[in-house]
């Protein structure tokens, strides 16, 4: 009887966890084993499938490496800034190459056309915290450009929110081989120094 009861409470188990469906970064590795690291942090013993739950919404730096000897990580398979939407993002490593798969379209780059009307009515918009939404609302599904980045920061007024934006949309940013432009617009060395060191702690390290 105790046996039945163990049987029909895993059968329970197993229709509850396929009626919800994962939420978070899975890694799947085909023929080696790997250890994980999120936003610099281990996260994973040597293992051929690692998923990480638990995750708002945001960007993470997810960094893949073969397992050496004795538990140490060896050689680096994967690198890169992701933006998890909430759903289920996978990693799937094989013969040294990896892909992503999900059902998160990319952002794309807004066009001359949208980005004019998308200008006007963040100018428009009276309040710092209120610009600030409105831009984190669109970076859900949109990528900006150099060139409209510095558009973005000429409707704000003080320095401080000026960085506030560079910080949080950097990840956003198209064409980040252009970013010297950008510090370039701020005046004095101390602001550029600050976004400089913010990025290479949150999004390099």
């Amino acid at each position: 009887m105790k046996k039945i009861i163990t049987g029909i409470c895993l059968i329970f188990i197993a229709c509850t966890l396929s009626a919800y469906p994962l939420k978070g970064i899975q890694i799947e590795s085909m023929n080696k084993q790997i250890i994980v690291y999120l936003n610099g942090e281990q996260v994973s013993l040597p293992t051929f499938s690692c998923f990480i739950a638990n995750l708002r919404k945001d960007y993470y730096t997810v960094e893949v490496f073969s397992a050496g000897y004795h538990s140490r990580r060896k050689e680096l398979l994967f690198k890169d800034r992701i933006f998890f939407n909430g759903d289920l993002k996978q990693i799937i490593i094989e013969d040294d190459e990896c892909s992503l798969h999900d059902d998160y379209n990319a952002p794309y780059l807004m066009n001359d056309r949208d980005f004019k009307d998308f200008y006007q009515r963040y100018s428009k918009l009276n309040f710092s915290s209120d610009k600030k939404a409105f831009i984190e609302h669109a970076m859900l599904t949109t990528n900006f450009s150099v060139n409209q980045c510095l558009s973005l920061l000429e409707a704000l007024s003080f320095s401080s929110d000026k960085k506030e934006l560079i910080k949080n949309i950097y990840p956003n940013i198209s064409d980040k081989q252009n970013f010297y432009r950008i510090l370039d617009s701020f005046t004095f060395q101390s602001d550029k120094n600050e976004i400089d060191n913010y990025i290479r702690e949150h999004y390099y390290r």
